[in-house]
């Protein structure tokens, strides 16, 4: 296992798959109103910024990802269970509403979880999110998915 902050540059990681990347991920901004509009069913969720400050440069097009998760059962209960955490909390206070979130919404039958707990390991190899306290790349997850 290796602990990783920012983007790979294991060459190994540094595609995502396809099956991730064409996807109809939704985007939503992260306040108490968004809850009601998230689905009931499982899948893959990210939680993003861009500077605050960032008008019309080149750094108001930049976005990091900060979060990675996913949902076994409800992208609504999920959402919810962070929202109110402390270091989500200071993201929302620190970016307001560059601070935002993207769901992938994902049918059970098909995709299994083992499946989607490969795809949210090979977003955080690829990204190694800083708000993720389990982001360490794991091996198996490169080899799993991404070939």
């Amino acid at each position: 296992m290796i602990k990783q902050t920012g983007w790979t540059n294991n060459p190994e990681a540094a595609n995502l798959h396809q099956s991730i990347l064409n996807n109809d991920w939704k985007d939503f901004p992260v306040n108490l109103g968004t809850l009601e509009r998230l689905p009931e069913s499982p899948g893959l969720y990210i939680y993003y910024c861009s500077p605050k400050n960032g008008k019309e440069t080149i750094f108001a097009q930049m976005k990091t990802i900060m979060y990675v998760g996913m949902a076994s059962v409800s992208l609504r209960q999920r959402f919810k269970s962070h929202f109110r955490k402390p270091k989500f909390l200071k993201a929302r206070e620190t970016y307001g509403p560059k601070f935002k979130y993207a769901c992938l919404e994902i049918s059970q039958k098909n995709e299994g979880f083992e499946e989607l707990n490969k795809m949210e390991q090979s977003i955080i190899n690829f990204f190694g999110p800083p708000l993720n306290e389990i982001n360490s790349v794991r091996n198996d997850a490169i080899s799993g998915i991404i070939k």
